[in-house]
């Protein structure tokens, strides 16, 4: 039996930092990381301390995207299972991996990604699903999947064009090019860049820290409005935020954040309430 990907999971005062630690396959999405990584993001979510997230890996790169055996273990049995049967569960595995990218895309808490060296593929899918990218210096950034005779199929298409200009993302995806991390600051696809992974770590721990000192239903708030806006009119977002606003708001946590700004001192604020669900 295979083991569970080697991806680690700390927390520290309302910050947890998901680590890729497999650096002898350049941290791969292998089997094992589509199989492990799910179960942590919902550990993440039901963390009720947990205020922001970090992820990072170990090694030369961040995330070397797909691993070959992902591919092999896709196209298994496409002769002998019937046509129709076998592409219908190769669907059902495609939707798989793309609700792993939208299930750290909706966590209720600001996630900034650490990338560095290549990201390919698939990890530009992951990056794409996270608030913010602070990088490393050499780092780059490739829509791949064209470059193998694929259309990219797990979220880069839809997201991308959110974050990049059209023609620009269309130019990165029909012809498979490395945009070198400067280009990606300059666009605004990283948010900054740090002479290498160790300081874009530091940085990047650094303003989840600062994340974390927030009101934690003020961060579900905005995130659930920025992720609402971004997929639906101006019209139809303000009245949802009205909506939202009327039901989350905590006159007792404006009072708090008012008072501790007066006496120049740190908010507190209780962790959200998370309680079981109704169906365990």
């Amino acid at each position: 039996m295979e083991h569970p990907e080697p991806i680690s999971l700390e927390r520290h005062r309302g910050v947890a930092h998901l680590r890729f630690a497999n650096p002898e396959r350049a941290n791969a999405m292998t089997p094992g990381w589509w199989r492990t990584l799910p179960v942590l993001l919902d550990d993440l979510a039901q963390d009720a301390a947990v205020r922001a997230v970090v992820i990072s890996g170990e090694g030369k790169h961040f995330c070397a995207g797909m691993d070959l055996d992902c591919f092999a273990g896709m196209e298994a049995g496409r002769h002998e299972i019937e046509g129709a049967r076998w592409r219908n569960n190769f669907r059902n595995n495609l939707l798989k991996a793309q609700a792993v990218f939208s299930r750290l895309e909706a966590l209720r808490m600001p996630v900034i990604a650490v990338p560095h060296g290549a990201c390919l593929g698939a990890t530009v899918d992951l990056l794409c699903a996270c608030d913010i990218r602070i990088s490393a210096a050499g780092a780059s950034f490739a829509v791949h999947e064209t470059n193998i005779a694929l259309t990219p199929d797990a979220g880069t298409l839809p997201r991308l064009t959110r974050l990049l200009p059209e023609g620009l993302v269309r130019e990165l995806v029909f012809s498979g090019r490395r945009m070198p991390v400067e280009e990606a600051e300059r666009w605004g696809f990283v948010n900054r860049v740090l002479p290498d992974a160790a300081q874009a770590l530091d940085a990047a721990l650094d303003l989840a820290r600062e994340i974390a000192t927030k009101s934690p239903t003020a961060l579900w708030g905005s995130k659930e409005m920025l992720n609402y806006g971004r997929d639906h009119s101006v019209g139809d977002t303000l009245r949802y935020i009205a909506a939202w606003q009327s039901g989350m708001i905590s006159f007792d946590e404006i009072a708090s954040s008012i008072e501790a700004q007066r006496a120049r001192r740190p908010a507190e604020f209780p962790d959200v309430h998370l309680t079981a669900s109704l169906f365990e």
